[in-house]
């Protein structure tokens, strides 16, 4: 066997394995090694990533700064966590024009009065395209912080970080010709939307605006003035307990073409689940939105209304939202209900379904894992059940009991596709089949679609064919611990002589699905005498069997 010598291996092997270490550990494993490694640490192909945490000793220090002192031109990031401890480090860190290489540059910990020092430091630098700051004690500072970074001459990228609750970002509006280069801005912390709209007047070229405001007492708002902003294409915001009517305020304010927005927020404000106060402002004011992602989480507390808006949800089905091929989705937990707009994401039946995005596309609805949540039918979430005309239904909750589970689905007149984790029959075991059937069954039941993640017996599939008798596609997930050929057969054989005959599609999900196993079937199905017209295929290890009775 042959042995192969690191001096043996290419200098570009080196160029690409650098790229995933510190600079400051590359300079201390191979500057003391033969000519060849020293030349390739000198290179000028070699672009060092400095990261330091933290910084105390003596010596070591004085290697950093002989480090920094050779490599000037070959620094292109350094990332540095400066408390009180070893705020020295500056006193290492010689900002000058020698630095040509340097773009990026995140500063953690920082104290507000050692990074104002240090900004106007920063504006010799001819690459300095990103700056990350978090900083500490910044309650009076942010404004002076801002007014410093938006006059650096090539920066791109700004993300500032700050954990005070009570802070203010007092900046004037921009003048003529204050203008900053800055394309991206992120700003995680507490900042009035009319504070926000000052510094927005300075950056003229920005792109993407990423705004947590992580305080949850929110200035009223004072009138804005329009700002034209006409690259900004895409904004995230993140605000709590912030009232329709100000964020409307505020996004009207901005003259842009956004493409794609994020909105998340906690609030007891209503408005933000009116469909066509959305329509409106968007069809207004974003008529060039492609995106749109939005999520409202309001608590359930133990007196929890929500009648009076729930018959609004149902304008989410409208014209408008089936166009962008947007989908309104209610996901509840024990503590909280999540209302959110997305794009509509690919479900487990989208492979084989014939139906058209229009029809495809509903109003959905996900339940608690907790059962003690779904057993009340006089609750107010069952509310939501009955007043809102929900299309899919997935229950995260495992052995969901099958009485539950027809209350649920009986108060959901509209429900068309259901996925559920997994069945309990066993409250089932002293009645008859049909017994259940007479007396839980309803005839209201629409349910075409059903998906059943982990089946515990058969008895579970004989159940749930027959609790729907609209079902025309069944898909089980887990059959990987039984006789799978001896299942199908008996599925089969009791679609054909006394359940569904509507059922047309079986999709079971096998980790050994492949053209063999496709073959048992067939051969099955053919010894058997199954069908006339069936057809049998496999995709990934999703087996399906199509059939006409």
């Amino acid at each position: 066997m042959s042995i192969t010598c690191i001096e043996n291996l290419s200098n570009e092997f080196f160029y690409e394995m650098f790229d995933y270490l510190d600079g400051y550990d590359i300079y201390k494993a191979f500057s003391n090694m033969n000519h060849r490694f020293q030349q390739l640490v000198n290179s000028s192909f070699i672009l060092f990533k400095i990261k330091f945490d933290s910084i105390f000793d003596e010596l070591y220090t004085d290697d950093f700064k002989q480090f920094l002192l050779f490599n000037q031109q070959q620094i292109y990031s350094i990332q540095l966590s400066i408390s009180k401890e070893n705020e020295h480090i500056f006193s290492y860190l010689p900002i000058h024009s020698q630095f040509n290489r340097l773009e990026s540059l995140v500063l953690n910990e920082l104290e507000p009065i050692i990074l104002i020092s240090l900004l106007p430091k920063l504006t010799c630098l001819s690459r300095l395209y990103s700056l990350t700051v978090d900083i500490w004690n910044s309650s009076d500072k942010l404004g002076h912080v801002y007014q410093l970074v938006l006059t650096l001459p090539k920066l791109k990228y700004f993300k500032c970080s700050a954990e005070d609750s009570d802070i203010n970002v007092p900046i004037p509006f921009a003048m003529k010709n204050q203008y900053s280069t800055i394309e991206h801005l992120v700003i995680n912390h507490s900042c009035t939307f009319n504070e926000l709209s000052a510094i927005l007047s300075y950056t003229p070229q920005i792109c993407r605006l990423n705004f947590a405001h992580l305080n949850d007492s929110n200035s009223p708002i004072a009138t804005i003035l329009p700002i034209k902003l006409a690259n900004l294409t895409y904004i995230t915001f993140d605000i709590p307990y912030i009232i329709f009517d100000e964020f409307k305020m505020f996004i009207t304010s901005l003259d842009c073409q956004l493409k794609i927005l994020r909105f998340y927020t906690r609030s007891s404000d209503i408005n933000y689940l009116e469909a066509n106060q959305w329509e409106e402002l968007i069809l207004k004011y974003l008529p060039q939105l492609e995106k749109f992602y939005f999520q409202y989480v309001e608590e359930i507390e133990h007196d929890y209304h929500c009648a009076t808006y729930l018959e609004d949800f149902n304008q989410f089905n409208s014209s408008f939202w089936i166009e962008r091929k947007w989908e309104f989705v209610t996901e509840m937990d024990p503590c909280e209900v999540l209302h959110s707009i997305h794009p509509y994401k690919k479900r487990w039946h989208d492979n084989i379904s014939s139906n058209k995005f229009f029809e495809s596309l509903r109003l959905n609805l996900i339940c608690p894992s907790r059962e003690e949540y779904l057993e009340l039918p006089e609750t107010n979430i069952y509310n939501i059940f009955t007043t809102t005309h929900f299309h899919y239904l997935e229950i995260q909750k495992e052995k969901i009991d099958f009485s539950i589970l027809i209350n649920i689905i009986d108060s959901l007149s509209e429900l068309d596709s259901l996925k559920i984790h997994s069945l309990s029959l066993s409250s089932t075991k002293s009645l008859s089949m049909e017994k259940i059937i007479r007396q839980f069954i309803s005839n209201k039941n629409k349910i075409t679609k059903i998906c059943l993640e982990n089946m515990i017996e058969i008895e579970e599939v004989y159940f749930l064919i027959k609790l729907c008798p609209h079902l025309n596609y069944l898909q089980i997930n887990s059959l990987n611990t039984i006789d799978i050929e001896l299942f199908v057969q008996n599925i089969i054989n009791k679609i054909k002589n006394d359940y569904n005959h509507n059922l047309r599609v079986l999709c079971f999900c096998i980790s050994t699905a492949d053209d063999d196993l496709v073959q048992e079937f067939e051969e099955m199905a053919i010894s058997q005498n199954f069908f006339l017209d069936y057809t049998i295929k496999y995709e990934l290890n999703h087996i399906y069997i199509t059939m006409k009775i």
